[in-house]
């Protein structure tokens, strides 16, 4: 036959024990909690700002990349190489004109 345990009766300063105990287990718990959600979202805040600032600078780079195609392509126009030209000291290039004279009779 198996023996039966025997089941103490718990005096009342062992019960306030268990009591404290859960209390200190509770309270660790909570604190623990609340320092990981304030840890988290002081992250998040960061990580937040960060994005934030990325969206700038990228917008900036935009704003710059697309003023100096504008640039590129205002120096492109010939009006403009010529105002170039002139200001550094090359010479101006004279356009030629060239006559094709085309005999229309049939030999």
């Amino acid at each position: 036959m198996a023996k039966s345990k025997r089941r103490k009766k718990l005096t009342v300063a062992q019960i306030e024990k268990r009591e404290n105990y859960k209390w200190g287990i509770m309270f660790f718990a909570t604190l623990t909690t609340i320092v990981t959600y304030l840890a988290i979202f002081a992250e998040m805040d960061k990580t937040q700002s960060h994005i934030v600032i990325q969206k700038e600078t990228r917008q900036l780079l935009k704003e710059e990349l697309i003023l100096a195609s504008n640039e590129v392509e205002k120096l492109k126009r010939s009006d403009q190489l010529s105002k170039r030209a002139r200001k550094i000291g090359l010479i101006d290039s004279v356009p030629e004109t060239i006559t094709i004279k085309v005999n229309t009779e049939n030999d």
